[in-house]
């Protein structure tokens, strides 16, 4: 089981806890919390743990053209009996446990989008403003969602590279009301309208805003998504 890193679009706490999810999914519970740092620009196979786990044999860098994959070999024919309690069980529950104790599964997430003066886009219209939808489409559980948070970050180009910036301030959604984040809901499907607006600028041409959410559901447990969406 490995994850794949665009080596142009590292984002540590973002990659830490997708990697976290997947070994949840695969062997019931995170046997490797460290540092996945190390994997960034490895160019050779690279082991950060051995055995960190009973059934987890080694957590490792394997380099692939411009990908990065962080990379856990474990041995699924061996039970989870042994397999170490989790320290924060409302965000690492084991896959033992009874759907009703975890948040829901999501399966994947993507802007379907953007409305403003120039129509309906599948992009961000530079300097305008525009109202953008993020869908995540979930395994429902019979958890609800009680609030999410979104912070952003703008990719631009420095010459032939790209950089990236942080942008202060977030976005939030409610169940209970307030925040200025809208949501629909089908079914497994959380459809959220996030308002976006990045002004142009002489000195620097943005080329994606990238989305960074928080869902918090009503058992306290946490998923977070990260989807870039093109400027133009």
């Amino acid at each position: 089981m490995a994850i794949f890193i665009d080596e142009d679009a590292f984002y540590a706490d973002i990659d830490r806890a997708t990697f976290a999810d997947l070994q949840r999914t695969a062997i019931g519970y995170t046997a490797f919390t460290g540092r996945i740092e190390p994997c960034y620009g490895a160019t050779s196979e690279r082991t950060l743990s051995s055995y960190p786990a009973p059934n987890a044999r080694s957590i490792l860098c394997v380099r692939d053209g411009g990908l990065t994959a962080v990379a856990l070999l474990a041995d699924l024919t061996s039970t989870n009996s042994n397999a170490p309690a989790p320290a924060r069980p409302a965000t690492t529950t084991s896959s033992t446990a009874a759907p009703d104790n975890a948040a829901p599964k999501l399966l994947d997430w993507s802007f379907t989008s953007c409305r403003s003066n120039r129509g309906v886009t599948a992009y961000l219209p530079l300097g305008e403003g525009a109202a953008c939808t993020l869908q995540v489409n979930t395994v429902p559980n019979g958890r609800r969602l009680i609030s999410a948070s979104f912070e952003y970050e703008l990719e631009y180009y420095v010459g032939s590279a790209t950089a990236k910036i942080r942008i202060p301030g977030r976005d939030t959604y409610a169940a209970s009301g307030g925040g200025n984040v809208k949501l629909s809901q089908q079914g497994g499907s959380l459809s959220f309208t996030l308002p976006l607006n990045v002004r142009a600028r002489s000195d620097r041409r943005y080329v994606r805003v990238g989305a960074i959410g928080t869902l918090v559901f009503d058992d306290g447990t946490s998923k977070r998504v990260y989807e870039p969406l093109d400027i133009r």
